[in-house]
């Protein structure tokens, strides 16, 4: 850090230092390592995407709906959010294709469209590990 930085940063905690692509020899002064390194939102959004080209994100609704009830709250009003900063959203359609893993079109799986009866099993299915769970 530059003498400005380590002024203004002497008297915090080290927890309370932000830090954005700190070098070794900073993460060391302050007694860290990189895993105590916070990303910035930005970072971590962009990071998500990782080194796809996506330019959206699609998530199908009824894994949303499979979410725990404080995920879909905090789901809910981020989206909230997004559309009272953006509230004059391009005017453009989209359409979401639905492909194998090679890129072939295929027909989506109708448990995966059926959002007000979800197939619980194929949901299950998905989830971290066999159970469930």
């Amino acid at each position: 850090m530059c003498e400005v930085c380590d002024k203004h940063f002497a008297d915090m905690e080290p927890d309370d230092v932000p830090i954005k692509k700190a070098t070794e020899e900073t993460l060391e002064k302050f007694g860290l390592g990189s895993e105590d390194v916070k990303e910035s939102g930005y970072d971590q959004l962009w990071n998500y995407f990782g080194s796809s080209y996506a330019s959206w994100l699609t998530i199908p609704r009824i894994l949303m709906h499979a979410m725990p009830d404080e995920w879909q709250e905090k789901m809910a009003k981020l989206l909230e959010e997004y559309q009272d900063t953006f509230p004059n959203q391009p005017d453009v359609g989209t359409r979401v294709h639905i492909t194998d893993l090679k890129g072939k079109l295929i027909k989506c799986p109708k448990w995966l469209l059926n959002y007000r009866r979800p197939n619980q099993a194929c949901i299950n299915e998905l989830r971290k590990d066999s159970n469930g769970e």
